[in-house]
């Protein structure tokens, strides 16, 4: 008995699974366009509601009549709410219909109409559209599996009347046990089972999934055929045509987001991409597209906003907030680019109004930004400079006027220098500077020549540090400054009273400028003065003074080799103690030796040591015959 209601019931449920739905509308005969849109006038007072229900049964049979998709655009809103309130009162089949006929609306028109539906309506639809397909196909299933239960409980109560007339013992040879299974009982009730019905419990599963299937396939709506193939691939993961379902489908999704992406409504376009990368089912390239394709929509979107807004300071802050978030994008560090110009320009209004505040405030974001070119960062410098020490900015007309009819060389200069840096394209300016430049270079030369070579260095060096001066007149500034230097050392050398002093600014002089033959020349004839100091020394017996001289001169550069030679003579002398005599005593002393070896000896050191007295030459001569 238990065996037969099992069967009975599994039977009675596999049928009611089997049965073809019920069509969801009747096979009356269908009206035309004009018999449905003249039905409108007729409830149109009385009912709204029902308005809506015939536009849309209008727009769903004869999509091509403009009337009802007119109507449907116009709207739009009304149809939005009136699908909500059906679904809030589970009337999930009406709802369905609107949500589907502003989807469509939005999918066939949007790109080549601009944007028929607007975004938020379309979100608002499609999340509807998700939750509803899947609730839809859930209660199909319900409904089957109570239609099943209704049916199982009639046919126990049809067979427990027919065992109620049999005898007893009718029924205990009925229920008694066999050997052979109760195949007789399985029989006769399978013989009286159509085939479509003599399934397994997985015949019936075939049943819903192929139900699945075709409602996947005929769906007309790419958001609801997705979910269609995503739920039959979660039911039914070995079946490969939900795989292939879902990454066919999947691409059909990517492409309306790209759509909406190149219309620019980029959160609709995110949307599609969202649904992409949320499914593990859908294959993996089509995903990780997907994934691209949202993070370009999302940094298009900000870079849109920011090309569209028409405030400054919000375009700017934009641009920094898309580059931070989008380092690799030019565009963001293009932007930054030419809107800190912009905020540039705004803050040099507020300057020259004299509202340093807030002329700073708008150099201080261009200063904090990233990406702002350096050119633009030390032109922000200059003008914040100016700011803060309260000064008014003055215009390129004001400022080169100003310049123009300066009576000073120097300040004639340094506003044309001015007016370079804080306008740098207006040509004035430039032109300005390379003039002035030549009248402060001549300043230079003037006082050059006049000895005060400090001034010339002075005019020289403004020149020098100026990179808006020409280059060759800076060359020039260069040459003449380390001149002035060197004129100024040796003019210093030659005006020396003290033959050490001397002596040692023509060897800085030397070391400085090697090549200036004049400091070669006066350590030359300043070493002379140096040895004849020690010299004297040298004579009065102060041998360490007299050393000191000796190697001031050896340890000096450029001295000429003969006095060298003659310096280690008489350092010599010095080491030894010994007083150097004057040339008449060594002279006198040679001349008076009456030993020829002495007298020869005398007049060789004598010619030693004072080369250009002719008297030791002579008497080297004669004594040596």
């Amino acid at each position: 008995m238990k065996m037969l209601r099992k069967i009975i019931s599994l039977v009675c449920l596999f049928s009611i699974l089997l049965t073809p739905l019920a069509p969801l509308v009747s096979a009356e005969e269908v009206k035309s366009a004009d018999e449905i849109y003249n039905g409108i006038a007729k409830v149109e007072e009385t009912n709204p509601s029902q308005v809506i229900a015939i536009y849309l049964e209008g727009y769903e049979l004869y999509p091509e009549d403009e009337r009802f998709e007119n109507y449907i655009i116009e709207h739009l809103e009304e149809i939005l709410n009136w699908s909500k309130d059906n679904e809030q009162s589970n009337q999930w089949e009406e709802a369905l219909r609107g949500y589907k006929v502003i989807i469509d609306i939005a999918e066939n028109h949007n790109e080549n109409n601009g944007i028929i539906v607007p975004e938020e309506i379309l979100i608002q639809c499609q999340k509807a559209m998700e939750v509803l397909s899947l609730a839809d196909i859930n209660d199909n299933l319900v409904e089957e599996v109570e239609q099943s239960d209704e049916s199982s409980e009639k046919l126990l109560e049809d067979t427990s009347k027919e065992q109620g007339e049999q005898s007893v013992e009718e029924i205990e040879k009925t229920n008694k046990p066999t050997d052979a299974p109760e195949s007789a009982l399985e029989e006769e009730v399978l013989e009286k089972t159509p085939a479509s019905v003599t399934m397994s419990n997985k015949g019936g599963d075939d049943s819903a999934k192929e139900e699945l299937l075709i409602k996947a396939q005929n769906s007309p709506y790419a958001s609801e055929k997705f979910n269609l193939y995503i739920k039959g691939y979660e039911l039914y993961p070995s079946d490969d045509r939900f795989r292939e379902g879902v990454a066919s489908s999947a691409v059909n999704i990517l492409n309306l987001g790209k759509k909406y992406h190149n219309q620019g409504n980029f959160d609709a376009a995110v949307n599609y991409y969202d649904r992409i990368i949320d499914v593990d089912s859908v294959p993996k390239e089509i995903r990780e597209t997907a994934q691209k394709n949202k993070a370009l929509a999302q940094a298009d979107k900000m870079y849109t906003q920011a090309q569209n807004s028409p405030y400054a300071s919000e375009k700017f802050n934009l641009y920094i907030q898309g580059y931070e978030l989008y380092p690799n994008d030019n565009r963001f560090k293009e932007g930054i680019s030419s809107s800190a110009i912009n905020m540039l320009n705004l803050g040099k209004n507020y300057h020259k109004q004299g509202n340093f505040d807030t002329a700073i405030g708008y150099y201080n974001a261009i200063l904090n930004a990233p990406a702002v070119p350096k050119e633009t960062i030390d032109m922000v410098n200059r003008y914040q400079e100016l700011a803060k020490s309260k000064e008014i900015l003055l215009t390129e007309n004001e400022l080169y006027n100003k310049a123009n009819n300066s009576p000073y060389a120097s300040e004639k200069f340094n506003l044309y220098i001015k007016g370079y840096e804080l306008y740098p394209n207006d040509s004035r300016f430039k032109e300005g500077v390379a003039s002035s430049a030549v009248s402060i270079l001549n300043l230079g030369k003037k006082y050059h020549n006049q000895g005060n070579f400090d001034a010339a260095v002075n005019y020289y060096d403004r020149i020098i540090d100026v990179d808006s001066v020409p280059k060759e007149i800076r060359e020039t500034a260069q040459k003449n400054k380390a001149l002035a230097q060197a004129d100024k050392m040796y003019t210093q050398a030659q005006n020396s009273p003290y033959a050490s002093e001397k002596f040692n600014l023509y060897i800085q002089g030397y070391e400085l400028y090697p090549n200036d033959n004049r400091f070669k020349e006066g350590i030359s004839s300043s070493a002379i003065n140096m040895l004849n100091l020690g010299k004297n020394y040298h004579k009065q017996g102060n041998f360490d003074t007299a050393i000191g001289y000796y190697n001031a001169i050896l340890n000096a550069p450029a001295v000429p080799k003969e006095t060298i030679d003659m310096v280690n003579r008489y350092q010599e002398l010095a080491k030894s103690k010994e007083i150097l005599l004057t040339e008449n005593e060594l002279y006198n002393k040679a001349n008076n030796s009456p030993y020829a070896s002495e007298k020869f000896n005398l007049y060789i050191k004598g010619y030693e040591l004072y080369p250009n007295d002719s008297r030791f030459k002579e008497g080297v001569a004669s004594s040596a015959v």
